[in-house]
């Protein structure tokens, strides 16, 4: 659908005068072909006094005119045009411009259900929590794939249970969650960097008084294969690697601890070694080194296959390149 096909009422409202309640802020980069099923899917959400706020980082093609385009048509749409700065510098700009007593992110790739805004709205309200995370569905081609769950109940999380829940389902994402703003008091996204959310969601559920989870599904998340997440570089991966090993020591700081999160840091150790040839110059690859010899205990989270390339890390760094060259796991 487009917005040309969408009913009138939907695509203008009336100029808000009363504060906003959201701001779903969109981050805008190279996406035109499929943009506007992110922008309808914007123009169809059923909650008054919110506002789109959409960041074109200076990209290339043509989605600052669509942008503009929708702006034109639906006055619930804030356009600002600024040089490509990245991910984290858009999301950053749109929360600097955000008016909205909370905050949504979309990326502009994805799109999401009607009731995306009213859903976690209500449900921040009926709890009074300063933050909502619900479920998404995967989407490849035509095909949608829901997110395996293990059944977790709806409800209010002690931060204990919300700080495990970065680790299982909802995960670190920025865009499927609700957030009051003011939990950005200080906190921003590295820019620069790729896998941000590592970094900083969970300053948020740390930092939030009441955390609500829902298994509702009000997110697509599109799996595009020329995004940034599916690029992979050797410095994506540093990146990677580096935003969860930040992650992982300053959440241990706060005295958390779990046993998905105790495996946090040979995980990703180990998921760089196998994309990243070792190089004594390589800083990152040292201190990956360093943690896979000094880890004594094999996660009892690891499945098999990470168990296996441990032990030949451990036993025969030459098996152990063999294998991720065979497996296809190195960065060439």
């Amino acid at each position: 659908m487009s917005i040309n096909s969408l009913p009138q009422t939907l695509c203008k409202t009336t100029k808000q005068s009363t504060e906003i309640r959201i701001s779903v802020i969109v981050p805008i980069y190279c996406v035109e072909t499929c943009l506007r099923r992110c922008l309808d899917s914007l123009c169809l959400q059923d909650l008054d006094r919110i506002e789109f706020i959409l960041v074109d980082d200076g990209s290339p093609d043509c989605c600052g005119e669509i942008c503009d385009e929708y702006a034109r048509k639906d006055d619930r749409f804030r356009v600002f045009h600024k040089e490509n700065g990245g991910l984290s510098s858009a999301r950053n700009y749109g929360i600097d411009h955000a008016r909205g007593e909370y905050l949504m992110f979309v990326d502009s790739d994805d799109w999401v259900t009607p009731n995306f805004c009213s859903r976690a709205y209500e449900l921040a309200m009926q709890n009074n929590a300063d933050m909502v995370m619900f479920m998404f569905q995967i989407v490849e081609g035509h095909h949608y794939f829901p997110v395996k769950t293990k059944h977790l109940e709806n409800g209010v999380k002690a931060r204990k249970e919300a700080l495990d829940l970065l680790f299982d389902e909802p995960g670190v994402f920025a865009w499927n969650k609700l957030y009051k703003k003011a939990l950005f008091d200080g906190v921003r996204y590295p820019v620069g960097r790729v896998y941000e959310d590592q970094a900083v969601t969970w300053k948020l559920v740390y930092k939030a008084n009441r955390v609500y989870y829902t298994n509702h599904v009000l997110y697509y998340y599109f799996m595009r294969s020329t995004s940034i997440m599916h690029q992979e570089t050797v410095q994506t991966a540093k990146d990677k690697f580096e935003m969860k090993y930040l992650f992982y020591n300053e959440l241990k700081k706060t005295g958390y601890s779990s046993e998905k999160f105790l495996s946090l840091l040979p995980g990703c150790a180990m998921a760089y070694a196998m994309r990243v040839k070792e190089n004594p110059s390589d800083k990152t690859g040292v201190l990956v080194h360093e943690i896979l010899r000094n880890y004594h205990t094999i996660p009892q989270s690891f499945l098999w296959q990470q168990k296996v390339m441990l032990f030949l890390y451990r036993k025969n760094i030459h098996l152990f390149d063999m294998a991720c060259i065979i497996g296809g796991k190195r960065i060439t």
